[in-house]
């Protein structure tokens, strides 16, 4: 009986390890509308822009995580520069938190904000190239850690050409052309991408 016990508690044991993202909670961050154009007008203050840019994306978000949604994310493009441009204000730092830049072509970054566990973080996705390249990079914020540098990254992966990567039931899973599809493992403070079978 003793030897039963021991064997159920090893399966147990290595089953938990082998896949912890099983009990880890993930959710997305959805950005909240700028009805009053409050977050736009910060925006504008902030970094002494005119507001002659095209805004392709923008909304309030909480990554502090006390749902006061004091972070403002905006995607944007101005003509006059031919740049696409990625910004996360803050309103608690009065701060510019993370900045993007990127001449137009058909290379795109987007981002997309999201939770482990209660933990802020952000997945900024690449795709380049005539192939549709793509890289995904992971990045955790980190609240009144940095004076200077806002977010670590954590993670950086080259997926190759096609894919891309959804969060469904809890779970970030990334799909790969020719039906492979993978999930996001976090495991002794690393992330790495595990194939389906």
């Amino acid at each position: 009986m003793r030897n039963y016990i021991f064997c159920v508690f090893l399966l147990i044991f290595y089953s938990v390890n082998s896949y912890p993202q099983n009990n880890d909670i993930y959710s997305l961050i959805n950005p909240l509308p700028d009805t009053e154009n409050e977050g736009l007008n910060y925006f504008y203050n902030c970094t002494g822009i005119a507001n002659n840019i095209n805004i392709i994306k923008s909304g309030w978000i909480d990554l502090v995580g006390d749902n006061r949604n004091t972070e403002f994310y905006i995607k944007y493009y101005i003509e006059k520069t031919q740049r696409y441009n990625i910004m996360v204000l803050s309103k608690r730092m009065a701060d510019i938190i993370y900045y993007k830049s990127w001449e137009a072509s058909n290379e795109q970054y987007n981002i997309t904000f999201f939770r482990r566990n209660n933990e802020p973080y952000m997945i900024v996705d690449y795709r380049g190239g005539s192939g549709n390249y793509y890289v995904i990079s992971i990045l955790k914020y980190k609240y009144r850690d940095s004076l200077f540098f806002y977010f670590d990254m954590i993670y950086e992966k080259i997926l190759g050409f096609g894919g891309w990567f959804e969060l469904i039931e809890g779970k970030i899973l990334f799909y790969k052309d020719g039906n492979k599809k993978y999930f996001l493992n976090y495991s002794n403070g690393i992330y790495e991408l595990i194939e389906v079978k």
